[in-house]
């Protein structure tokens, strides 16, 4: 493992990305996190000073101390950056809990989309609903079949599906997420399987994702995440 030493050619486009690893691998205790919630280091800040010769090497020192441990180098992060799969998956690796929760249902709801038009029942429907969230039923319902249909063709998700059909509310919205989750570890572990495994220790899963996903099924998986999470359009691209 290489990390971010002062040598290693971290590429800033890498920068603010390698910032976000360092801060979820080091939590709340150690340097960089501290300079940042205290507002002296905002991520432009940081890009702004890698940009100087003089700051360049001690930044990266200190960025070094998380991302070694996340098993990523400056050459692989570079690399992963570049596609916006990568980035994609650097944001499922790194942002906090609640928002991931949010993406992994949506991805679910969108992935199932033909399973819910296909529920005749109305209490069925009304079942469904109440785990997914009224507005994750409307995307899938309403948006996907048009706009990504394609997404259905990863759905392996049987046994989720059927635990979010017959358990209460909160244990199928559980099962749903934890299926969007599978779906976006695959994505991870296709772009950096040390990044894949950083983010399950983090989000505390045991899921080893969906079988592999086609690289034209994840354009459209990241292409409708990117359209339907605006907090990381621009990251995504």
């Amino acid at each position: 493992m290489t990390g971010f030493a002062a040598d290693a050619g971290l590429d800033l486009r890498a920068f603010p990305f390698a910032c976000m690893l360092a801060e979820a691998v080091l939590g709340e205790t150690e340097a960089v996190v501290p300079l940042k919630r205290a507002g002296v280091i905002t991520l432009p800040d940081l890009r702004a000073l890698a940009r100087v010769a003089t700051f360049r090497g001690p930044l990266r020192r200190g960025l070094s101390a998380g991302c070694e441990r996340s098993d990523l180098s400056a050459v692989v992060m570079g690399e992963l950056v570049a596609r916006a799969s990568g980035r994609m998956a650097v944001l499922v690796a790194t942002r906090p809990h609640v928002e991931t929760d949010a993406v992994a249902l949506l991805v679910a709801g969108a992935v199932w989309h033909r399973r819910l038009l296909r529920l005749a029942l109305r209490a069925e429907r009304a079942h469904a609903r109440s785990a997914l969230g009224a507005e994750t039923t409307r995307i899938a319902t309403q948006e996907v079949p048009t706009l990504h249909p394609s997404l259905a063709f990863l759905d392996a998700g049987d046994e989720a599906w059927a635990t979010m059909m017959q358990a209460d509310e909160a244990d199928g919205r559980r099962a749903a997420t934890g299926y969007g989750y599978d779906v976006l570890l695959s994505c991870l572990d296709a772009a950096s399987p040390p990044l894949g495994d950083f983010a399950r220790r983090r989000l505390g899963l045991d899921s080893h994702g969906v079988p592999p996903i086609a690289p034209a099924l994840e354009a459209h998986l990241v292409k409708f995440v990117s359209r339907r999470v605006p907090a990381w359009s621009a990251i995504i691209g």
